[in-house]
Formats: C-alpha cells, sequence, structure tokens
C-alpha cells in the first residue's frame, strides 16, 4: 500500500484532548471542594456583613444543601445528553465554584488595590456570571446540551444558590447593574465562541463538539459506538498484508512472529487498539507481535473491521520453507543499533534508536525494499523496536539508518547459515498481576530464543506501548549479568492500554511497573526458554487483507478542525480575561 508520510496530527490532537481531563482524578475530591467553595463563598459574606455565629451556621447549612441538590438538578436536567455523568456534573460544579470564590478574592483585592468600598456582595454576583459562563461551556461542548438548554442549566443552580445566600437587602442597584451588563457580556461572549468553536472543522468536519463528545465517552466511559460509528464512517478499503514467519518443531506447537501492516490505535477502546492482543489470542498465545513501519493512518476504525482483518488471517500463503538460519549481526553507532538475522532468502531486521523516537517513515520502508534484490533477498521483515520515547528521525538520520541497515543486510548474506533450535516463554501463565499492569497490554512479556551454531540469543517483547526512559539499557544491562545473550527489547506499541491521565495519554511500560521487577521477569523468561530449546525449521507466509483504514486525511481533518477551535477559544478567552479586569475594576 502507498502511504505518505504522515504528518503529527495525533501527537497535535492528543495535546488537545489532554486538557479535557485536567480534572482531579477522583469525583469525591471534586464532591469535598465544591460542597467548601460553596461554604467559602457564604462564609466570606456573612464575616463580612454578620456576626451572629446562628446565621453564619445556618447560612452555611442552607449553601451546602442547595449546592448537592443541585448536582442531582443539574444531573437530571441534561439526561440525555452524550457524555452526562454524575461525576462529570461533580467536576464541572467544583470547577464553577472555584472561579467564583477566585472573582471574589480578586475583588477584595481590587478594593484593597484601588482604595474602593465596593460591597462584597457585588463581587458575590459577578463571581456567579463567572460561574455560569464556564458552566455553559462546558455543557455545550463537552456534554453536548444545545445551546437554550445549556444556558437554562448554567443559570439555574447558581441563580438559586446566590438567592439562598444574598438577602433581598444585599443587592444595590448600582453594583448588580454594573455587574450584570458585564456579566451577560460575558456569557454572550461565551454563546458567539460555542457557535464558532463548533463549526470551525467545516465542511470536513460538522461538529467540532461531537468529536470531542464522543471521544470523551470512548476514552473515559469505554463508550466507543459514536466514535467508531464517525472513524468508520470516513475510511476507505484497502488492502494489507501480514507477514508471518512461522517457527515449528516436532511434536511441539507452532511460534509465531507476526508483522501486521495495519498500525494498533488510535486509542483505547476504539477499532485496532487492542489488535496485538487479539493476533496473540489468535495464534494460540504462542506469538510475538512486531510493530511495522507504520503509522496511525493505518489503523483499523472499528472493531467490525478488526474482525474482518483476523477472519482473513486463516488465509495465508507459504512463501518460503526453511531449516537453516544465519546468527545475528548487530551494528551499533551512538544513535541507532540493528539487528538482523537471515533466513533463505529473507531477513528478519530489528531497528531501534537508542534514545527512542516515533513511527519510521514509510520512505524507509520503501528505500530499503527497493535495494532488496541486489542484496540477494526476496523478502524483509522489518521491525520498528518501538522501544522509546522520542521525536520522528530527520531525513539526514533516515538516511544513515538506511545505510546501516543496508550494511547488516549485506553482512547478513555473507553468513553462513546453520541448523537451529527455538525457545519461546511467556508471562501467560506463573505471573499473577503482570496482566493487570497499567503500562502491560493482556498479551503480557515474552521472549523468543534462537539457538545457532551452538550459540542461544534471546529477543524480548513487551505487549506495552513504548518504554520508559532507561528501562530497555538496564533489562539487556541484567540479562548480561546472568550471561545471557539478550539481543534486543521490542513492543507491541498496543493502544489498548491508552485512555491515562498523562500528556501522552498512555503509560509506557515501566512508568507504573517496576523497573527491577520487568528486567528479572525478562532474565526469568529467557531462561526458562532457554532450558527447552526444539530443533526447528522456519516457513515464512503472506497474507492479502482489504479492510477499512482511517487514513491520513482523516486525523489531519480532526486537527485542522482542533487547532482552529483552539485558536478561536484563544481568542475569546483573551476577550473574556479582559472584561473580567475591567469588571472587578468597575463596580
Amino acid at each position: 500500500m502507498n502511504v505518505v508520510r504522515e504528518a503529527d496530527s495525533v501527537s497535535s490532537i492528543h495535546k488537545r484532548w489532554f486538557y479535557t481531563l485536567i480534572n482531579p482524578s477522583s469525583y469525591k475530591t471534586s464532591l469535598i471542594v465544591y460542597e467548601l467553595t460553596a461554604a467559602i463563598i457564604v462564609g466570606i459574606y456573612q464575616l463580612l456583613t454578620h456576626d451572629n455565629g446562628l446565621a453564619f451556621g445556618i447560612d452555611i447549612a442552607i449553601a451546602i444543601s442547595v449546592v448537592s441538590t443541585g448536582i442531582f438538578l443539574d444531573y437530571v436536567l441534561l439526561r440525555g445528553t452524550p457524555v452526562n455523568k454524575i461525576s462529570k456534573v461533580i467536576h464541572v460544579s467544583a470547577f464553577a465554584n472555584l472561579l467564583w470564590v477566585m472573582t471574589i478574592i480578586l475583588g477584595m483585592v481590587t478594593n484593597l488595590i484601588l482604595a474602593k468600598t465596593t460591597d462584597i456582595s457585588a463581587y458575590i454576583i459577578a463571581g456567579m456570571f463567572m460561574a455560569i459562563g464556564l458552566r455553559y461551556g462546558i455543557f455545550v461542548s463537552v456534554f453536548g446540551a444545545g445551546t437554550l438548554r445549556s444556558i437554562g442549566v448554567a443559570v439555574f443552580i447558581p441563580l438559586i444558590f446566590l438567592i439562598a445566600i444574598l438577602p433581598y437587602s444585599a443587592f444595590k442597584l448600582s453594583y448588580l447593574l454594573t455587574a450584570t451588563i458585564l456579566g451577560i457580556i460575558i456569557i454572550s461572549i461565551g454563546i458567539i465562541w460555542s457557535f464558532l468553536a463548533d463549526r470551525s472543522g467545516r465542511p470536513e468536519v460538522k461538529s467540532t463538539f461531537q468529536i470531542l463528545q464522543a471521544f470523551l465517552s470512548a476514552w473515559t466511559d469505554n463508550r466507543q459506538e459514536r466514535m467508531e460509528g464517525i472513524f468508520e464512517s470516513r475510511a476507505s478499503v484497502n488492502e494489507v498484508s501480514t507477514q508471518l514467519l512461522v517457527f515449528k518443531s516436532p511434536g511441539r506447537e507452532g511460534i509465531f512472529l507476526i508483522l501486521p501492516e495495519v498500525h494498533p490505535g488510535p486509542f483505547s477502546a476504539i477499532g485496532g487498539s487492542n489488535l496485538p492482543y487479539r493476533l496473540f489470542n489468535f495464534f494460540q498465545r504462542r506469538a510475538i507481535i512486531f510493530h511495522s513501519i507504520s503509522d496511525h493512518s493505518l489503523n483499523l476504525p472499528s472493531s467490525s473491521e478488526v474482525e474482518k482483518y483476523l477472519e482473513t488471517m486463516k488465509f495465508s500463503e507459504l512463501k518460503n520453507d526453511d531449516e537453516n538460519c544465519s546468527p545475528p549481526v548487530q551494528l551499533n553507532t551512538p544513535k541507532f543499533t540493528i539487528t538482523g538475522i537471515g533466513f533463505s532468502g529473507f531477513a528478519l531486521i530489528l531497528v531501534s534508536k537508542n534514545t527512542g523516537m516515533e513511527d519510521l517513515p514509510f520512505s524507509f520502508r520503501t528505500l530499503l525494499e527497493d535495494k532488496l534484490p541486489e542484496l540477494g533477498f526476496r523478502g524483509l521483515f522489518l521491525v520498528d523496536a518501538h522501544n522509546g520515547i522520542g521525536e520522528k528521525i530527520t531525513s539526514d538520520e533516515e538516511k544513515i539508518l538506511a545505510d546501516l541497515t543496508i550494511n547488516c543486510l549485506s553482512q547478513l548474506k555473507e553468513k553462513k547459515c546453520y541448523n537451529f533450535k527455538i525457545s519461546y516463554a511467556n508471562t501467560v501463565s506463573g505471573y499473577p498481576g503482570i496482566d493487570k499492569a497499567e503500562d502491560i497490554g493482556e498479551s503480557g512479556l515474552g521472549v523468543v530464543g534462537f539457538e545457532i551454531d551452538g550459540k542461544q540469543y534471546i529477543i524480548g517483547w513487551a505487549d506495552s506501548n513504548n518504554l520508559s526512559s532507561g528501562l530497555r539499557d538496564k533489562i539487556l544491562s541484567r540479562a548480561r549479568q546472568k550471561s545471557i545473550n539478550m539481543l534486543e527489547i521490542i513492543t507491541s506499541d498496543t493502544h489498548s492500554t491508552s485512555g491515562k491521565r498523562t500528556r501522552q495519554g498512555y503509560y509506557s511500560l515501566g512508568d507504573v511497573t517496576n523497573h527491577d521487577l520487568i528486567s528479572n521477569i525478562f532474565v526469568d523468561l529467557s531462561e526458562k526458554s532457554q532450558k527447552d530449546s526444539q530443533p526447528s525449521r522456519s516457513q515464512v507466509f503472506h497474507i492479502k487483507s482489504k479492510v477499512k483504514l482511517m487514513g491520513q486525511d482523516q486525523f489531519n481533518r480532526y486537527s485542522k478542525a482542533l487547532d482552529k477551535s483552539m485558536n478561536i477559544s484563544k481568542v475569546s478567552l483573551t476577550i473574556t480575561a479582559i472584561i473580567y479586569i475591567v469588571m472587578l475594576v468597575m463596580i
């Protein structure tokens, strides 16, 4: 399949959507904040206007009762919106009340700085309008309520709360009029923002807010139907290939090394995000799933397309059958490590950048495939080790990497081939808890071992999205200490572990699980596999699949829509901030 090099659209989308996860991890924390800020608002007013301790206690009790009831009223009034959930309502309420308290405090500060005598009730009213504006913005964009409905729900509880805590005598017309006019202007800016931001992606993206709501439903609530429907409606049918390197020993189940052209993703639990595990399970849990030279343009958009893809795994074409292979060749530079093993007419190549890198570009694969005939190979298992977080390689680095890989292939062609033994071990059994770790996919960890010309070599594999900084070196170092010749550690780049509260949106292996524990498990797996090495032969299979793929344009469109929406939001927030400051000064 011919695909142009993908832009950084996916990274841009992750950065934009990261901001939607900026809230306490527990709704209980937000509930405490919500009720505490309500008490603070009442407390500030009472302390500055009354000395009656009984009234103070009663008013706080009333305030907490109002806001507690308000949570359920908000939830009921927002019923039927795409992402309505009591925990989300609590988070919104907490942020709105924090903004309310901040407005009161800043108002008191302006009184001191400007030597004003503005009554505290004016700042309470101003804070109410700020809280209403924030609530409206979130209800219309994140929850998916209509404009009029969002306005009604946003106003209702803050207004009831205001009436409950401020006596009629507190409403001084001069303060009330100024605060109300400026507050209505701020809310009007929010309404204009919502219209412009939601339509920022047109005509390609009808509603930016609908994309956001579908994303949040999938990522936070595991409700993927809407997001998959959007992705699949914009996907197109393409033919992709899958390569299998199968090792068979007499009386033993096969060991499968799988190189799918499709890419895991886009994020949990959408489409092919858990593809590595699905393939691992399909191939009898005796498999290693490589990361090919691919990117998010090759994502399967929905669960139904994953099922179609897996069904094609039953129909493979034998390309090679051989009982010999070459000893490994490993070339190192300060930046890159290339590891290769040669088979009759085919080569397995693992590409790793020592400081980590993003997905390798398609141009790198094309360059090497064009060179194969003159190097004497019919096929290539070209694997992106995907074992460190980093940036995309530059064109100069790509040239260096290509020359290094060609050198490795040339050396493999000159190597003498031998009968070999194969071994395999994984954490499917005997390692309780590993399958529950937040930074490890369902396939766990595994190793495949080669015994060639009397020497043993190990390749380690993790069903994870990358390795955390320093983990690769630690694993390889620990293996050397135990006299294990571990060539490389690679990952599947599973996206089943995404949806986490990090800037990347996922945990790399080692971000949660202890590095020593991981290193010791790889050593243990290696020792187990080496004790069970069996004579083997290799078979190479090709599989062709016609499935829908998301394509590059889809991500580019979402990224552009979000960028425009963000720019509109920045302008709106700037104008709002200016009016906010004017309001604090004028009232």
